[in-house]
């Protein structure tokens, strides 16, 4: 269960195209935001949908990225967009 909530991500449009980054120093619950923001945007939960790709924790190599992008120019599954979490990107 959620315990923090950031009023602010009520605010952003999970309806549009396009992304959403969240940056700032660790402890500022950017995971627990994304990954509302998802479930915001898929309107279910996102653990186990076909839609949604966690890279959380992960530095994905140019053959996962490769297979992201592949991925992504096919139509989702089941909502009406995918939804990826992917943190450290500046690594």
């Amino acid at each position: 269960m959620r315990m923090y909530h950031n009023p602010i991500l009520d605010k952003v449009r999970t309806d549009a195209r396009g992304a959403v980054m969240l940056y700032g120093p660790k402890g500022l619950y950017q995971p627990e935001d994304a990954l509302y923001l998802a479930e915001k945007a898929l309107s279910d939960m996102p653990e186990g949908h076909p839609d949604f790709m966690d890279y959380t924790g992960i530095i994905p190599g140019v053959e996962e990225v490769n297979a992201l992008s592949e991925k992504m120019n096919l139509l989702p599954a089941r909502a009406d967009r995918y939804v990826v979490i992917m943190d450290h990107l500046d690594k």
